[in-house]
Formats: structure tokens, C-alpha cells, sequence
């Protein structure tokens, strides 16, 4: 499984440079309060974790009914929903041959809200799809494609709730 991106502010240790390079030739300023952050607090990685695990779990129900040409799963419906799920079964409907291989996915965390507690996050997955192909076909060029993905949470579970697939070379 893949881990949400983490990215960490450098405002504090350009702070630190900043009073580290002061002359000493001048007074100390005053005391003041520290900075106030205005950063949002990062979301809580469980729904990270939970919106990536939905996310893999609708590819994982599309390759397995590529392997046998199939133009549904069962798995489906129980990680997509709405406009997502719709997209990935006409995706297999058009499917006319097995497929081998699958797809690998290199997935970021874009945004979580609220951040409190999360019930929408927003995924971008740069995608390579080179591996999944028809069974005797080569490697494909299907790589480097950008997906973005909204996947939210209902009562009980993450599903993905709308995708938009861009084409090879975006991400």
C-alpha cells in the first residue's frame, strides 16, 4: 500500500536561519510571541489511508474483471459509487480480450475535509498502466497518466465518487 505524501513547511527553519545569521553588533530585540502558524493541521492518516485503500480496491475489481473480459465485478460496488463507477464499467465493457499484468499506481493525498474528521479526500495517482494489457500483447506506452480521484465516506465506508483519467505523458 501506498503512503499519502507528507509535506513539511521549511517557514521554521527559515526562522532559525534568519536569527542565526543577526549581527551581534545591535541589541537583542524585545521578547514577542512566537509565530502563529496559519497552516491547516494535517488530516488524520486513517482517512488518507482509507480513501487510497477504496482507490486500489476499484482498480483491483477492474483488473480482475479484465483477466477474463468480464464487463462487471462484484468487488465494484463496494469501492466506487456514482460517476466513478460508471466510468469503470464502460471501461469494461470495452474490454474484448483477457488482460494480463495490472496497472501501478503512485498516489498523493491532494486534500482531506473537514480536516477534523474526513469524509471527502482528494487523491492524484500518476498512474502506469504500461504492464496491463491485452494477454500476448507487448508493453504498451500507457504511462505517466495523471488520474484524479474523489473518494468519500458514508456512513460506513470510503468509495470513489468521481475519477477523471487524463491521457499517457500528464503527471
Amino acid at each position: 500500500m501506498t503512503s499519502p505524501t507528507v509535506r513539511v513547511s521549511a517557514a521554521g527553519f527559515l526562522l532559525a536561519a534568519a536569527v542565526a545569521c543577526t549581527s551581534n553588533a545591535e541589541p537583542d530585540p524585545p521578547a514577542t510571541s512566537p509565530p502563529v502558524s496559519t497552516a491547516q493541521p494535517s488530516p488524520s492518516p486513517s482517512a488518507g489511508n482509507g480513501a487510497i485503500a477504496a482507490y486500489e480496491g476499484m482498480w483491483d475489481a477492474v483488473v480482475d474483471a479484465s483477466r477474463d473480459a468480464s464487463s462487471d465485478h462484484p468487488e465494484l460496488d463496494k469501492y466506487a459509487t456514482g460517476d466513478a463507477a460508471a466510468l469503470m464499467r464502460q471501461g469494461m465493457e470495452s474490454v474484448e480480450s483477457s488482460h494480463v499484468g495490472k496497472p501501478s499506481h503512485d498516489l498523493t493525498v491532494k486534500s482531506a475535509k473537514p480536516n477534523a474528521n474526513p469524509s471527502r479526500v482528494e487523491l492524484r495517482d500518476c498512474q502506469d498502466g504500461s504492464e496491463w494489457r491485452p494477454k500476448g500483447d507487448p508493453p504498451s506506452d500507457q504511462k505517466d497518466i495523471r488520474v484524479d480521484a474523489t473518494v468519500v465516506k458514508d456512513a460506513l465506508s470510503w468509495k470513489v465518487s468521481a475519477l477523471r483519467i487524463w491521457g499517457p505523458g500528464t503527471c
